[in-house]
């Protein structure tokens, strides 16, 4: 962990955000989270390359209306070219009823699922039971990207395109240990509070999604399904966000020094989430990181980890057949 810390500072402090990406005319992106932070400045950029329709998934109608208001304002696009879309991933229900509606558009050239959480409070989620925090950055999150891929696929046949669905992850799954991987169930441990600090829970998640993403970007390749899409998981590194509103230690506690000194610019942290949506073919199943592929932790690729991974996504499995019967079916 402390070799990660070190990786992840010099990196913060020499690595230079990507300031170039290719116009995007008649093309269509869904962003979730989209109406702060990272989110907000990836859905500008989009509009500004000239995107035709961006689609803000957020859990507040009216915090979504002030975003599109701001991306116009600085744009000076059409209104029509922006949608604010109603998503909150602590509810299944409305997970469902976006990826739902998401059938209607014409076509879909990306997504990414920017949403996410960092608590530092335990709660549950009133739907499933499950802590917050794994309920939004993983299992909710995983579900969406299940739910779309049949319009993907179908937008790939009809217009000859590959469309890139991409979630967002973080350096900071490297940061972390994983001794939930041994017991019965992960993911009743996961939700003992009694069992839990709040003050990993983030990375935990960020862990435990790097494994769905491996599993399902696997399951894909092998799946034979025709149309094709790149299914890739991407890290800005540490940055100012909307991230970061329920941690108090970012502005005023212990955390506070590390940000002043070495965290991005939500501008900055936005134009390395970007390069997820520009990748090719090749970049299906890659993790990419300051806006370049590699491998996940050493943890991640070991022995243990894998094994880790197919427990993990089994019992991920098994939570979202409970909610949306035959949705493994999908990848």
């Amino acid at each position: 962990m402390a070799a990660a810390f070190g990786k992840l500072f010099y990196r913060q402090l020499t690595v230079k955000a990507p300031d170039s990406f290719p116009q995007v005319p008649g093309k269509t992106y869904i962003i979730t989270g989209a109406n702060s932070g990272l989110g907000l400045e990836a859905a500008r950029t989009l509009s500004r390359l000239n995107a035709a329709k961006l689609i803000l998934g957020v859990r507040t109608i009216s915090k979504g209306e002030e975003a599109k208001q701001s991306i116009l304002a600085s744009t000076k696009r059409d209104a029509s070219t922006i949608e604010v879309w109603p998503l909150d991933l602590n509810s299944y229900s409305s997970v469902i009823e976006f990826a739902q509606r998401c059938e209607t558009l014409d076509r879909i050239d990306g997504v990414l699922e920017n949403a996410g959480v960092d608590l530092k409070k335990f709660e549950k989620s009133a739907d499933s039971g499950d802590e917050l925090t794994i309920k939004t950055n993983v299992l909710s999150t995983v579900l969406l990207g299940i739910l779309l891929l049949p319009k993907l696929r179908d937008v790939s046949l009809r217009y000859g395109i590959v469309p890139i669905l991409s979630m967002v992850s973080s350096q900071v799954h490297a940061m972390v240990k994983f001794p939930e991987a041994k017991d019965p169930n992960i993911f009743d441990t996961l939700n003992d509070e009694k069992k839990t600090k709040m003050s990993e829970r983030y990375f935990l998640s960020k862990l435990v999604l790097m494994f769905a993403f491996r599993e399902m970007s696997d399951k894909m390749t092998a799946s034979g399904k025709k149309g094709k899409v790149i299914f890739n998981n991407v890290a800005p590194g540490l940055c100012y966000s909307g991230l970061h509103r329920n941690n108090p230690d970012i502005e005023a506690g212990p955390q506070a020094l590390m940000m002043k000194t070495i965290a991005r610019s939500t501008v900055d942290g936005s134009a390395f989430v970007l390069p997820a949506l520009f990748v090719g073919e090749d970049g299906h199943g890659k993790y990419i990181n300051d806006g370049k592929a590699e491998e996940p932790s050493s943890y991640v690729r070991s022995k243990c980890g894998q094994e880790a991974q197919k427990k993990v996504w089994k019992e991920i499995m098994q939570k979202l057949e409970a909610v949306s019967p035959g949705v493994e079916r999908l990848i």
